[in-house]
Parts: structure tokens; sequence; C-alpha cells
């Protein structure tokens, strides 16, 4: 979708962007899903990304639509 919306030199600072921002996340996930384990319980963790899982959903439906138009 970016190179859809951006032409190549914006293109490539927000695909740099986003490689960044998806280390970070998938450096920190593990500590976060483990400090939630120990303060909930094992469940809590799995709660945890279904809700992402759903909220992402829903921003995706809200913005692509509001795209489109």
């Amino acid at each position: 979708m970016i190179a859809d919306i951006y032409p190549p030199q914006k293109m490539a600072w927000f695909h740099g962007l986003m490689n960044a921002i998806l280390t970070i996340i998938m450096a920190g996930a593990p500590m976060v899903g483990s400090l939630i384990n120990l303060a909930f319980g094992w469940r809590y963790p799995l709660i945890t990304i279904a809700v992402l899982s759903l909220l992402t959903l829903v921003m995706m439906v809200f913005f692509l639509a509001r795209n489109a138009e």
C-alpha cells in the first residue's frame, strides 16, 4: 500500500520506518508478554494478542474505507 500512495523517495523512507518499528516491536514483545504473564496469568498474553488483532482489523477497515473514497 505504501508503494501505491507515495512517490519513490517517500516510499523508501516509510519502508525504513516500518522496518524499524517492526524490529523494535518484535524485540520487545516477548518481554511485554512475560510481564503480562507474571502479573495476570498465562491466559492474558493471548487475550492481549486477540484484542490487539481485533483493534488492528477495525482500524484497517475504517482507514482503508476512508482512503478509498
